[in-house]
């Protein structure tokens, strides 16, 4: 992104600054009716070119200069990161590979997007959204969700600054927040009957 702004910046000054010249060189031909122009033009154009009558002209050939110049100079610097706060990929060794223990969760009422995503997907929730790529059921729990949340099917909430929860129905972040009595109303919707939901549904695991 940088190096195409850096292309754009030195582009634009280009094509702002030859018009100037060009435009300049002309009329000044025009004026002193000059028939070799490219002899006589250096001597005169000094005299023209004077930072009185062309105030407008040089402070915005100084400006996109500094501009571009700038900009192929912070080519020097090192890259700096995105505002992304989880990495792409997750590590082995942070992941719980084992089954949820779903009776820790019997008396939550609300969840994270990304907690029931893996949850209803029966993985061990996990803090990072990296962590969905390691487990297709999950993976897909959380696009079933997602998707249902931007359809309205599925109420979802974001909690702002002040700890307070509002109902959105646009694209959902992992962290907002999603009730137990909703994704079971949905669930029973969809003929689904997740484990974390439902205690009958793991009465095989007793």
């Amino acid at each position: 992104m940088r190096k195409f702004i850096r292309w754009v910046s030195t582009g634009l000054f280009m094509l702002i600054i030859a018009p100037i010249i060009t435009t300049n060189v002309e009329k000044l031909a025009q004026d002193k009716k000059w028939d070799l122009v490219l002899t006589d033009w250096w001597p005169k154009a000094t005299t023209f070119f004077s930072w009185a009558d062309n105030t407008l002209m040089y402070v915005t050939a100084a400006f996109l200069g500094g501009v571009s110049s700038a900009l192929w100079l912070v080519r020097l610097l090192p890259e700096t990161p995105s505002n992304i706060t989880e990495p792409k990929v997750a590590s082995p060794s942070m992941v719980d590979f084992e089954p949820p223990r779903y009776s820790l969760y019997d008396a939550r009422d609300s969840f994270s997007l990304l907690e029931a995503a893996f949850l209803w997907g029966d993985v061990t929730p996990n803090s990072n959204p990296a962590v969905l790529n390691m487990f297709p059921e999950a993976m897909a729990s959380y696009k079933l969700l997602s998707e249902s949340i931007r359809s309205g099917k599925l109420p979802c909430y974001k909690v702002d600054r002040h700890g307070k929860l509002s109902n959105t129905t646009t694209a959902p972040e992992p962290t907002w927040v999603v009730t137990k009595d909703d994704l079971t109303q949905y669930a029973n919707g969809i003929g689904s009957k997740p484990k974390f939901l439902f205690q009958d549904a793991r009465s095989w695991m007793a």
